[in-house]
């Protein structure tokens, strides 16, 4: 699954869930899914989160993932280079920079839906 009409789909269906957006198995972001939003090349959950009985609204801006795959209440965006390039990747990566780029480049972030 690469494109983004099912993912909007499976956002829609998750409507006023509780989600939990992971990097590398670590939570980053929680609460309930009020709205999303796919503008260019980046997709905008809205999140309600309370805390201390206050309830706040949070963006969260995701990027346009290199390979996305679905499992049960899950979605995950990987972000690996190793997915979109087809020559050795081992040599390329000792030429790539890697200070100045995403936290999630090399990285899978996931959304779960409880």
């Amino acid at each position: 699954m690469n494109n983004f009409d099912s993912v909007t789909q499976i956002l829609e269906e998750n409507f006023q869930r509780y989600v939990e957006v992971e990097v590398n198995n670590r939570v980053i972001r929680k609460g309930t899914l009020i709205l999303y939003q796919v503008k260019d090349f980046y997709l905008s959950l809205f999140l309600k989160t309370s805390q201390d009985s206050v309830s706040y609204d949070k963006k969260y801006d995701i990027p346009y993932p290199f390979k996305i795959s679905q499992e049960k209440n899950k979605l995950t965006f990987e972000y690996r280079l190793d997915n979109i390039v087809i020559r050795d990747y081992n040599n390329m990566s000792d030429h790539i920079k890697t200070a100045n780029t995403n936290r999630l480049l090399n990285n899978n972030l996931t959304i779960n839906f409880k």
